[in-house]
């Protein structure tokens, strides 16, 4: 609904802050379970959100054959998601717990950077119709 209402790009923006804002929260009530939950589940919200625009946009590149931008997309998507328990691991085992939020909600912030530098990339097929 949020797509239609103020396209892709937009809407990228908005899940992407958001999730960084929840990455925070949890960071910062790292050492209370009851609050960690309620930031796990609302991350895992914007997180479906960006994961299903991001993945929308990948398809539809329209220069790139789709089994090669469904491959590449995964590569990179899986990739970060088989580094991240070691990366999280090592930053609590050195600082503590929260470190490893706030280092998620920072590489979160440069993708957010990223997107807005390359904006030209994120409309859909549907939005460059109506262009």
């Amino acid at each position: 609904m949020l797509e239609k209402q103020i396209n892709t790009y937009r809407t990228i923006l908005l899940a992407l802050f958001f999730f960084l804002v929840c990455l925070g929260f949890i960071g910062f009530n790292a050492q209370t379970p009851e609050l960690v939950a309620v930031g796990v589940i609302m991350a895992g919200l914007f997180q479906g959100l960006i994961n299903t625009l991001l993945t929308t946009i990948a398809m539809e590149i329209p220069d790139i054959e789709r089994s090669v931008a469904s491959s590449s997309y995964s590569f990179i998507r899986f990739f970060g998601g088989a580094i991240a328990p070691f990366v999280a691991g090592k930053l609590a085992e050195i600082w503590n717990s929260s470190v490893t939020f706030y280092f998620a909600a920072f590489m979160v912030l440069i993708g957010l950077v990223f997107v807005i530098i390359h904006s030209q990339y994120f409309a859909t097929e549907e939005e460059y119709e109506i262009i």
